[in-house]
């Protein structure tokens, strides 16, 4: 994760340039953007573009060709694969080229569809304050976010659960596997277990 972390800042730097240099669509203010009422509808348009864009990075970086696989390595992070393994600094497990590219797709969201340059800002801070509380979280239980108590089956499970934010996107493509429909499939495992340790 230290050598991660220069990387992922010099994603924001060059984000900033693209925005200076009048490549990015974002937007410097509100009026800018055309006023509130614009403002909000594209950030949340924004929204979702990042969210599917991560969705989508997040597939390739599992399941991608097998040589880039095996240079970005995101399979150091799912190492940890149990509640009795995350924390909140589990999240921040991965290596420097995984770590950069988990970072692009809120680049190509800015490429794409206009956002306050607050906007923008407040999502990179939140997205890493999110990324700690989904690995070592209590579960949030409210739809449709992606709480711990997703992402922690995502480690489990790791064809499932590709979200960041939301479930939306899972939900969409068939990959959402939800935390009440494996704990009913593992409870007559447990009732046998327990069974079993009573006739010991």
């Amino acid at each position: 994760a230290e050598r991660a972390f220069p990387l992922l800042n010099l994603v924001g730097v060059f984000a900033e340039q693209m925005r200076i240099r009048g490549h990015s669509a974002v937007c410097s203010s509100v009026e800018e953007c055309g006023g509130w009422p614009r403002s909000i509808t594209l950030s949340i348009v924004w929204f979702l573009l990042a969210e599917l864009f991560t969705y989508v990075n997040h597939v390739v970086l599992l399941h991608g060709l097998e040589l880039p696989k095996r240079l970005i390595r995101h399979d150091i992070h799912h190492a940890l694969k149990h509640e009795s393994e995350m924390t909140f600094f589990s999240g921040y497990l991965f290596s420097g080229l995984d770590g950069l590219l988990q970072s692009v797709p809120i680049v190509y969201a800015q490429l794409l569809c206009p956002a306050p340059k607050a906007v923008v800002g407040f999502y990179s801070t939140a997205t890493a304050v999110w990324t700690m509380y989904i690995h070592g979280g209590a579960p949030l239980g409210v739809w449709p976010f992606m709480g711990p108590e997703y992402h922690r089956l995502h480690h489990i499970f790791p064809d499932y659960n590709f979200g960041f934010w939301l479930v939306t996107w899972d939900w969409l493509f068939g990959t959402l596997k939800r935390p009440a429909a494996v704990a009913a499939a593992s409870q007559p495992d447990q009732e046998a277990n327990a069974q079993a340790r009573k006739h010991e």
